[in-house]
Parts: C-alpha cells; sequence; structure tokens
C-alpha cells in the first residue's frame, strides 16, 4: 500500500511541476521571443484547423471543436517538453544520489 501511495504522490508532484515548468516556459518564450511563440501559435492553429475539419460526423465533430483549440494544443506541447526535461533532471539526479550512497537497489 505504501509503494502505491508513494508512485501515486509522485506522479501528482511531477504532473504539477511539469505544469508549473510549462507555464514557465511558455512566460519566458513571451518575455525573449514574443516573434517564436507567434509562429507557434500559427502552427497550432493550423493544427487545430487539420483536426476540426476531419468528416467525422456532427454530432463528434462539433465537440471536437470545441474541446481543442490553439491554446491548449500550445500548452499541451509545453507541457510534453517539460516533462521530458523533469525525467532527465530526476533520473540524473537519482542516478548520482546512486552513485554518491553505493546503492545498487532501483526505485
Amino acid at each position: 500500500m505504501q509503494v502505491m501511495l508513494s508512485r501515486i504522490g509522485s506522479a501528482s508532484i511531477t504532473l504539477f511541476f511539469s505544469f508549473i515548468l510549462s507555464l514557465a516556459i511558455l512566460i519566458g518564450l513571451d518575455i525573449v521571443a514574443p516573434a517564436v511563440l507567434a509562429w507557434m501559435l500559427d502552427g497550432a492553429e493550423l493544427i487545430e484547423n487539420a483536426i476540426g475539419s476531419t468528416g467525422l460526423n456532427h454530432r463528434y465533430n462539433n465537440w471536437v471543436r470545441l474541446l481543442v483549440s490553439e491554446d491548449q494544443i500550445l500548452f499541451l506541447f509545453f507541457t510534453i517538453i517539460s516533462r521530458i526535461l523533469i525525467a532527465i533532471f530526476l533520473t540524473s539526479l537519482a542516478a548520482g544520489w546512486r552513485s554518491l550512497t553505493g546503492s545498487t537497489k532501483k526505485a
């Protein structure tokens, strides 16, 4: 039971930090390179148009068009990037900790 709770807590913490990091990346990109962010928003709009015009039945296509927007697509992209960065950081941190303590046990 304790292992399950620790895994749930670890996943929740990772999701929280990836949300915060993706917001920081988005804000930082807007401050440093607003033209790049505009270009990425245009690309997300192209993806939104491609998803919205799939030829699905109108019953389903209306929901797809309502739920998928360009800001959500862009935020999903930044969330994936931040999850990858967090995974790389935590994996290197765990490997360094194992080498310092001499432990060969993997979590």
